[in-house]
């Protein structure tokens, strides 16, 4: 039996609530923020202010992922937020979450 030309990629949200098997599905909880620099996420221009809701995938199952689609509300610089979708870099979220004390104000180092 051969293979269809073409392949057909399901994405379903994993919910961030059971237990953490890798430190960064302990650290993006739903309510998490990341700060994402432009060249580490998927269709955008700038950094990426982003509450984590949900992940595409169980992080822990797949070691080497390379990119893992997030759900969650981007946060503007006035503090407003809105609904947003991204394809985001694995190997730069564990640079990305900030503190839960700072995630409302500050920058990593880097990205101001």
């Amino acid at each position: 039996m051969a293979w269809p030309s073409t392949s057909v990629f399901v994405w379903a949200p994993v919910a961030l609530s059971g237990p953490a098997v890798t430190s960064v599905d302990r650290q993006l909880r739903p309510g998490a923020v990341l700060l994402l620099a432009e060249q580490d996420y998927c269709y955008g221009t700038g950094v990426l202010k982003l509450r984590v809701e949900s992940l595409g995938a169980d992080l822990g199952s797949l070691p080497r992922l390379e990119w893992v689609r997030i759900v969650g509300r981007q946060i503007y610089p006035d503090g407003s937020e809105q609904p947003r979708e991204v394809m985001a870099r694995v190997s730069a979220l564990s640079k990305s979450v900030l503190p839960a004390s700072t995630s409302n104000d500050a920058r990593p180092e880097g990205l101001g």
